[in-house]
C-alpha cells in the first residue's frame, strides 16, 4: 500500500509541474545592423529610427538555430504558433526559419508585445555614450523609455494568453521571436533568472500554468 501511495504521489507531482506540457521556445533575433552599431533601435514612428536588418552573420546564426531545433524534434507538425515582434530583424529571423523548414508562414502572428524595449528619446543613439547598464532601466521614464517592469508586464500578458490556449496541449509548442530585453524579462518572470540571450539563441521552457 505504501508503494502504491508513493507512485500516486509521484504521478500527481509530475502533472502538477506540467512535465507533460508543450514547450515555449524564446528566440532572440539574429545579429542585426543595430547590434553592430551599438544603437538603440525600437520605435519605427520616431524620427531618428532607422530600419535595422539582419547582417550576414545574423542570417547564418538563424540558419544554425533552425537546424538545431529541427534536430531536437521541433517541426511544423508540432509547432502550433509563432509569435513575432513587428521589427524587421525579428521578421527576417522568422523568414529564415521558414526557409529552413522549421514551420510554415501561416503559423506566424505579429504581436507588438514582443517588440524591443522602447528607447524613448535615446532612439538612434549609441548605447556606448551612456554610463549605465542598458539591460537595467529603472530610470527609463526620465527619457520617455520603458522600464524593465513595463516590459515584463507586456510580455507576461502575452505569455498568459499563450498558456490559456496551449498550456494543456503537450503535443504543441509555441515560438516567440523577440529581442534582448523582452526575452530577459520573460525568462526572469518564468524561470527566476536574469539571462541575457545572445543573438539567435533559443531558450526552451515548459508551458507551465503554475508560472503565470
Amino acid at each position: 500500500m505504501l508503494r502504491l501511495t508513493s507512485v500516486i504521489c509521484l504521478i500527481s507531482l509530475l502533472y502538477s509541474t506540467s512535465v507533460f506540457a508543450g514547450d515555449l521556445l524564446i528566440i532572440r533575433h539574429g545579429n542585426s545592423q543595430n547590434n553592430l552599431a551599438h544603437e538603440y533601435n525600437s520605435n519605427p514612428s520616431h524620427p531618428k529610427y532607422r530600419v535595422s536588418c539582419l547582417t550576414p552573420l545574423g542570417v547564418k546564426q538563424s540558419v544554425k538555430t533552425a537546424k538545431s531545433l529541427l534536430e531536437k524534434g521541433y517541426s511544423n507538425d508540432n509547432i502550433a504558433e509563432v509569435v513575432v515582434s513587428p521589427l524587421p530583424r525579428t521578421r527576417q529571423t522568422a523568414k529564415v526559419l521558414v526557409e529552413q523548414g522549421l514551420f510554415t508562414p501561416d503559423k506566424i502572428r505579429i504581436d507588438n508585445r514582443l517588440i524591443e524595449v522602447s528607447a524613448g528619446d535615446r532612439e538612434g543613439l549609441s548605447t556606448d555614450i551612456f554610463n549605465e547598464d542598458p539591460w537595467e532601466r529603472p530610470n527609463a521614464s526620465e527619457y520617455l523609455g520603458e522600464t524593465n517592469y513595463q516590459v515584463k508586464e507586456r510580455v507576461m500578458s502575452l505569455y498568459k494568453e499563450t498558456l490559456e490556449e496551449y498550456g494543456e496541449r503537450p503535443d504543441k509548442h509555441v515560438l516567440y521571436i523577440t529581442h534582448g530585453m523582452p526575452s530577459y524579462e520573460l525568462i526572469d518572470a518564468i524561470k527566476g533568472e536574469r539571462i541575457r540571450m545572445q543573438t539567435a539563441e533559443t531558450m526552451i521552457l515548459p508551458l507551465n500554468k503554475a508560472k503565470a
